[in-house]
Order: structure tokens, then sequence, then C-alpha cells
């Protein structure tokens, strides 16, 4: 079964209501994760290190996150992990995060 981003949205909103706990967000995304997403699910499993997990998980990024979009940012000392909102998460977006 296909779920869209506003039905998925949705579901977010609604557990959120019910459930009015602080850490919601936590056991709802420790649940999906690590996930059955074939190859990609294997890629990350398999990483050598944390640079290339990150750089997998953008690669597969519509599968493995179709609601936010991982972008890294590399400079000599630091490695930046951001998440763009590609769906319109609005008031959603901190659960997600």
């Amino acid at each position: 079964a296909r779920v869209s981003p506003a039905q998925f949205l949705r579901l977010i909103a609604n557990a959120r209501r019910l459930l009015d706990a602080p850490d919601s967000s936590f056991l709802f995304g420790q649940r999906l994760w690590p996930g059955h997403y074939g190859a990609a699910s294997q890629l990350l499993e398999q990483a050598d290190n944390l640079l290339q997990a990150l750089q997998d998980l953008g690669r597969y990024r519509a599968l493995l996150s179709p609601l936010l979009t991982p972008v890294l940012h590399l400079d000599e000392q630091y490695l930046h992990l951001y998440w763009r909102d590609s769906c319109g998460a609005a008031e959603q977006l901190p659960f997600l995060l």
C-alpha cells in the first residue's frame, strides 16, 4: 500500500494528539528503523563508517527518508548534517526531526 505525504503527516498529527507524550517521536522513529528496505537497508548495515552510512542515506533518501532530505556538508573539521523539509511538514517538522 502507498501512503501520500499528506496522509502520513495526518497520521503523525493524530498520534501526537492521542499519545500526548514527549517521547512519542522517538518511539515512532525507533519502530521504523532500521526497517526492511532491501538493498538500501543492507548498505546502511554494512557501512564501514558513519560518513559512508550518511552518504548512502543521501543516495537512497527517497526510500529511506521521503519526508526529510538529508544534506551533508563536510569541511576541514566537521561534518554538518541538515534535514530539509521535502513535503511541507510545517507543524509536524519537529516530530519528524
